[in-house]
Protein backbone atom coordinates (compact mmCIF):
# COMPACT_ATOMS: atom_id res chain seq x y z
CA UNK A 1 0.00 0.00 0.00
CA UNK A 2 1.39 3.43 -0.92
CA UNK A 3 1.09 6.27 1.60
CA UNK A 4 2.27 9.88 1.73
CA UNK A 5 2.11 12.67 4.25
CA UNK A 6 3.95 15.21 6.37
CA UNK A 7 5.32 15.07 9.89
CA UNK A 8 3.46 16.69 12.79
CA UNK A 9 5.48 19.94 12.51
CA UNK A 10 5.03 20.04 8.69
CA UNK A 11 8.78 20.35 8.08
CA UNK A 12 9.20 16.96 6.33
CA UNK A 13 7.11 15.34 3.58
CA UNK A 14 7.40 11.66 2.72
CA UNK A 15 5.99 8.76 0.72
CA UNK A 16 6.37 5.06 1.39
CA UNK A 17 5.29 1.54 0.50
CA UNK A 18 4.09 -0.48 3.46
CA UNK A 19 2.42 -3.72 4.36
CA UNK A 20 -1.19 -3.19 5.54
CA UNK A 21 -0.54 -5.59 8.43
CA UNK A 22 1.95 -3.09 9.89
CA UNK A 23 -0.65 -0.36 10.44
CA UNK A 24 -2.12 0.08 13.91
CA UNK A 25 -3.61 2.71 16.18
CA UNK A 26 -2.56 4.27 19.46
CA UNK A 27 -5.02 5.73 21.91
CA UNK A 28 -2.73 7.13 24.59
CA UNK A 29 -3.49 10.69 25.74
CA UNK A 30 -0.47 12.14 23.87
CA UNK A 31 -1.71 10.69 20.57
CA UNK A 32 -5.26 11.84 21.33
CA UNK A 33 -3.98 15.39 21.86
CA UNK A 34 -1.84 15.38 18.70
CA UNK A 35 -4.64 14.05 16.49
CA UNK A 36 -7.54 15.83 18.28
CA UNK A 37 -9.48 12.56 18.14
CA UNK A 38 -9.75 9.27 20.02
CA UNK A 39 -6.69 7.67 18.37
CA UNK A 40 -3.71 8.19 16.06
CA UNK A 41 -2.92 5.88 13.15
CA UNK A 42 0.64 4.52 13.10
CA UNK A 43 2.35 2.85 10.14
CA UNK A 44 5.63 0.95 10.56
CA UNK A 45 7.72 1.30 7.39
CA UNK A 46 11.02 -0.32 6.38
CA UNK A 47 13.54 2.51 5.88
CA UNK A 48 14.39 1.23 2.40
CA UNK A 49 10.75 1.78 1.40
CA UNK A 50 10.62 5.40 2.65
CA UNK A 51 11.33 8.42 0.42
CA UNK A 52 11.69 11.96 1.77
CA UNK A 53 10.05 14.41 -0.61
CA UNK A 54 11.27 17.58 1.13
CA UNK A 55 12.76 18.69 4.43
CA UNK A 56 15.53 17.16 6.54
CA UNK A 57 15.21 15.03 9.69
Amino acid sequence: MKIDGVCHCSQIAFEAELEPGKVSICRCTDCQNISATAFLTIAVVDGAMLTLLWGEP
